[in-house]
């Protein structure tokens, strides 16, 4: 019963980070896909919205790890030695999103050649970390996680690689996505509600498909 309270505890704690965490990774993916003349203004607003509170989200994250490598330790171990391949890649999105939101966000110069680099690499940060999360729990669920170490395929790559979890990351970015725009459309003024309201209807569509 105890192991079930606290693996209550670290479901929580990932919720809340998929939702509040989630949110602020998905920014990018609106501005990514939103059109050219939008994507500045959607820049301002999530810039705006994340700068007080970008870093306090990962604090839910952190939370489950602690208790992850407290309370299950041989799963802790499963998942990190079997899924490191994909943990690596959220880990690498987090870092080059998190810097290139520092440096785009505080680049005193603005010079257009960096502002650009920041940019791309904001983008792709806020793609990876979703992608890469929803692939970590697509991964788990199918319960391929090996017992002991076999071969290299079996072993490192066979566990994460598969339509399955390529899908829930998938569904996972638009999910994050959507979610984003239920944020934004309250840091907007009244007279783009409207158009906010509209675009997660369309992150709605996505998500149900």
């Amino acid at each position: 019963m105890s192991e079930v309270v606290v693996f209550a505890f670290m479901a929580v704690s990932l919720v809340l980070y998929a939702v509040t965490g989630g949110a602020d990774f998905a920014v990018g993916i609106l501005e990514l896909f939103a059109s050219k003349q939008e994507r500045q203004k959607i820049r301002q607003l999530g810039e705006h919205s994340i700068a007080p509170i970008w870093e306090a989200n990962h604090i839910w994250l952190i939370i489950a790890l602690v208790i992850l490598f407290i309370a299950f330790p041989l799963l802790h171990v499963r998942i990190t030695t079997y899924l490191h391949i994909p943990l690596l890649i959220m880990l690498a999105g987090i870092m080059l999103r998190g810097t290139a939101f520092t440096f785009r966000y505080y680049d005193i110069d603005k010079d257009p050649a960096s502002q650009r680099l920041w940019t791309v690499l904001f983008r792709s940060g806020s793609v990876i970390v979703p992608m890469a999360f929803g692939h970590l729990v697509g991964s788990l669920s199918r319960g391929k996680i090996p017992q002991s170490p076999e071969d290299v395929w079996t072993s490192y790559w066979e566990p994460w690689l598969g339509a399955f979890p390529f899908t829930l990351g998938l569904f996972t970015s638009i999910l994050f996505a959507w979610i984003a725009c239920l944020f934004l459309l309250g840091e907007v003024a009244e007279d783009e509600k409207a158009i906010w309201v509209k675009r997660s209807r369309y992150w709605t569509v996505a998500l149900i498909i």
